[in-house]
């Protein structure tokens, strides 16, 4: 069942074209991957999904319900998340601090609370480090809080933009294992940029391949494997 669809979606900036003409559809609990080389409109698509930009054409759905017009504050209570590429943390808090800024959305005190557990259940990496300044915390250790911080609405789609842009490769295959958990126990549906075939691969189910603002064809996990196949359609290896 299909999530998230785009229907011939144009976005720019100013007079600037980017999207021309985007059509896409991420399957509900999927993980989906959109892979290109830099200034072909990945991170200007991830934006105007999550409201940051607005749309000259096209139809952005979700479960159904159009949200081509809704403000991120919309599309964020109607189940979508954000990672952008650079993390975004707020470095002078400490790791507790950003999830409970995260966590402000609820309801109650109590619900937070119980989100902040199910959180830390989730990622007990973060556990140690509570109290640890987020400006001091390693590439990796910042981009496992962002996951958490953009958990904290208990989403129904995370987009990750470059989550392993500046992370050493260990702490990469920690976040690929995150990931999988994170899918069986949220029921998650994660839409993935990325440049790393092979953290890309070891994640989609299909990878939407995106040239100059359009989607030019689709991966399956298969052809990603293949560094042929892979530089034929994008020129990366």
């Amino acid at each position: 069942m299909t999530l998230l669809a785009i229907e011939g979606l144009h976005a720019g900036y100013g007079r600037i074209p980017i999207l021309q003409g985007i059509d896409m559809a991420v399957a509900r609990g999927s993980f989906t991957g959109v892979l290109g080389h830099n200034g072909m409109g990945k991170t200007t698509l991830m934006r105007t999904i999550m409201g940051q930009i607005t749309p000259t054409a096209g139809r952005i759905t979700l479960d159904g319900q159009d949200i081509t017009r809704l403000s991120t504050h919309g599309r964020a209570a109607k189940g979508l998340a954000y990672v952008p590429q650079g993390r975004e943390i707020f470095s002078n808090l400490t790791v507790e601090e950003n999830l409970q800024m995260g966590l402000l959305g609820l309801p109650s005190r109590a619900e937070q609370k119980t989100e902040m557990a199910r959180i830390l259940e989730d990622l007990p990496r973060l556990k140690p480090i509570l109290t640890r300044s987020g400006g001091v915390l390693s590439g990796g250790e910042q981009q496992i809080l962002a996951i958490a911080r953009s958990l904290c609405t208990n989403p129904t789609l995370l987009i990750l933009d470059e989550p392993t842009e500046g992370i050493q490769p260990s702490i990469v295959e920690e976040i690929i294992d995150i990931l999988h958990a994170l899918r069986k126990s949220r029921d998650l549906t994660v839409l993935l940029v990325e440049q790393k075939l092979d953290f890309i691969e070891a994640l989609a189910d299909t990878t939407f391949v995106i040239q100059r603002g359009t989607i030019t064809g689709t991966l399956s996990p298969k052809e990603m494997s293949d560094p042929d196949t892979v530089r034929e359609f994008v020129g990366l290896s």
